[in-house]
């Protein structure tokens, strides 16, 4: 039985959607005979988390804690605002009361001079903590699985220090080395580190040697969509192979929704965050008033950043047709999508090299998309080549509005070619591809 570590920073309990590909690929390697151990943080470090999410699979989970130095620096920085004392991650959640008298004016003058040396103690930090803030995981996962021996060690990213972490531990444990790609590393950078001068050195050219250092190590490289693929392809001199994301069928799909039922619902779950902008789904909404109000349609919107769109629905005269959920479970996020109309997906430019989960999460409730991203990205011509809904750019607010007036007239996809995106189909490629490495 061929044993496998895969290294992954995000893992139920957490809701974080980078967890959903690990949790996959561990039941279905698992399923396929391999002995699989997952080695991920405790989820206080990748909030938010669902008590009540499980995985349930044949695997061996290890959680361990990790060094962030710059994360403790601003909780302690924090405290010291607040005259408390607030806890890290991955340590609890107490606090500790405001310190009164000579106690509370000593916290004061340490607060005034931690602002002023802010900045000199981040860049130091910053230099510390490379490639990102979870480098300091490594001591604890090498010892976590110190002793053991692996045929395979499988890290996914991000965060990207994951793979300078694997990399050490498949030469400790003399494993084939397999970086998972769900997002591309250098060629995101800019985003993570505007100014790459940093105590006089060159970030984007350090990410780059430790970037290009780690493929060199790797025997097999997977991406997830075509252009990471093809970004990787350019700098490995090992095989580069696509493995997207996939959907699980449920074992009964949704009933399909009356199209004469009223009123009909847009779903979106998840966060606001990354320029992602729902204005032009509203905006259509409101250029198909007065003939379709809020009795017949409307928008259900479930996370953390309810209040921006209540407001924007407000500024175009739509609120009174969209329901804020707040923040909910994992499970009443899936359960929003039965009977919707169609579930929205958000691509902002700066990701559109990618497959979002939801994506894959929608398709797994037999549900269409309203996408929302650029012609050409890669995610509009995953949804244009299978015919999983309708595909529109941010500015097609026409369009938007004559697809919705459609769909409410009953029209929908027909998908084509669904099972090359089914979870057995993917991940029976990944294992062969994984099972040809140890022979």
């Amino acid at each position: 039985m061929p044993s496998l570590l895969l290294m992954t920073a995000t893992f139920a309990p957490s809701r974080v959607i980078g967890g959903r590909r690990a949790e996959r690929i561990a039941v279905h390697l698992s399923r396929a005979g391999w002995q699989v151990t997952v080695l991920t943080l405790h989820p206080q470090y990748m909030a938010p988390f669902d008590p009540d999410f499980r995985v349930e699979g044949d695997f061996e989970v290890l959680t361990t804690h990790a060094l962030m130095p710059r994360v403790h620096a601003r909780t302690l920085l924090q405290s010291l605002r607040k005259g408390g004392s607030a806890t890290p991650p991955g340590t609890g959640s107490s606090q500790v009361p405001a310190a009164q008298g000579p106690v509370g004016q000593f916290r004061k003058v340490l607060a005034t001079k931690a602002r002023k040396l802010r900045p000199g103690i981040e860049k130091s930090l910053s230099l510390l903590e490379f490639p990102d803030m979870w480098m300091g995981w490594g001591p604890f996962a090498r010892r976590a699985v110190r002793g053991r021996k692996f045929d395979v060690v499988l890290g996914t990213m991000p965060p990207f220090s994951t793979a300078p972490i694997a990399r050490r531990i498949a030469r400790d444990v003399g494993a084939k080395l397999v970086l998972d790609y769900r997002d591309p590393w250098c060629e995101i950078l800019s985003l993570s580190t505007p100014n790459p001068k940093v105590a006089g050195l060159d970030q984007h050219r350090r990410h780059r040697e430790l970037e290009d250092a780690c493929l060199a190590a790797a025997d097999l490289v997977i991406g997830v969509t075509p252009t990471i693929c093809e970004w990787l392809r350019q700098r490995c001199r090992c095989e580069v192979a696509l493995v997207t994301n996939a959907f699980a069928s449920p074992e009964r799909p949704p009933a399909p929704p009356d199209a004469a039922r009223r009123p009909q619902r847009l779903v979106y779950a998840g966060s606001l965050a990354y320029g992602r902008d729902l204005t032009p789904i509203l905006l259509a909404m409101a250029q198909l008033r007065p003939a379709f109000g809020p009795g017949d349609l409307r928008l259900e919107h479930a996370g953390p950043h309810g209040q921006v769109l209540r407001e924007q629905a407000v500024a175009l005269g739509v609120d009174d047709a969209v329901d804020d959920l707040g923040e909910v479970s994992s499970a009443r996020a899936l359960q929003m999508l039965d009977g919707a109309l169609a579930g929205v997906v958000l691509v902002p430019p700066v990701v559109e090299y990618g497959y979002p989960g939801k994506i894959f999460e929608i398709l797994g409730r037999g549900r269409p998309l309203l996408l929302v991203a650029r012609q050409g990205s890669d995610s509009a011509r995953l949804v244009d080549r299978h015919q999983l809904g309708w595909t529109h750019d941010a500015a097609d607010v026409d369009g938007l509005a004559a697809t919705l007036r459609r769909a409410l007239a009953g029209e929908a996809p027909v998908p084509q070619d669904l099972d090359q995106l089914q979870a057995d189909t993917v991940m029976a490629d990944m294992q062969r591809r994984l099972a040809a490495l140890v022979g």
